[in-house]
């Protein structure tokens, strides 16, 4: 789950180097614009990341009021969604 704005999907997508990760910026784009998600691909594990788009719902707020903080790597903690954010 993400807040992400328009003007901010290049330096994010950016952020994630092209020869290690797969994201598509026009997927992103019309994510921010529509509503909805799109992913991110480590080629080399074949790892996911489901981007999903928050609007200013009130189930969407509430959403984020029950994200997890998860230790994905020994020196990276990432907030998940918890199971029941993910159906709508």
């Amino acid at each position: 789950m993400i807040q992400l704005k328009l003007n901010q999907v290049m330096p994010f997508v950016g952020a994630f180097p092209s020869d290690k990760y797969y994201v598509s910026e026009d997927a992103a784009c019309e994510a921010v614009i529509r509503g909805g998600q799109f992913n991110l691909i480590e080629p080399a594990t074949a790892s996911k990341v489901d981007f999903i788009i928050l609007s200013n719902s009130v189930f969407d707020r509430s959403r984020l009021s029950r994200i997890r903080r998860v230790l994905a790597e020994p020196d990276l903690e990432i907030n998940m969604a918890s199971p029941e954010a993910l159906s709508s």
